[in-house]
């Protein structure tokens, strides 16, 4: 089943059985706290962006656009349910989410 969790202050879901490897690629986590720090006031393109990790981190970094874009229907769906969990973040309303084939 999906369960929520919270990583560095951002909601996330996952869903662990049917998910890519965990779910959520945890050992990113350092990855995106950079992309984070790097993105105000950047357009973020975020191609295979899975459920949007990298995208909400750049959200959250004052990205003033993010695109994230994955060929996978479920991740972009869940790409976009992460958005609707943190929408306080400054960019969460500049995002598009697609997919790509």
């Amino acid at each position: 089943g999906v369960l929520t969790f919270v990583e560095c202050g951002i909601t996330f879901e996952c869903d662990p059985i049917r998910g890519q490897k965990t779910g959520f690629f945890l050992d990113q986590r350092e990855n995106r706290m950079r992309v984070e720090k790097i993105s105000k006031g950047m357009s973020v393109l975020n191609v295979f962006s899975y459920t949007g990790g990298f995208s909400l981190y750049a959200a959250r970094g004052g990205a003033s656009q993010v695109t994230s874009v994955d060929i996978s229907t479920p991740a972009t769906e869940a790409a976009m349910r992460n958005f609707g969990l943190n929408q306080d973040l400054p960019a969460a309303g500049g995002r598009t989410v697609g997919q790509c084939r």
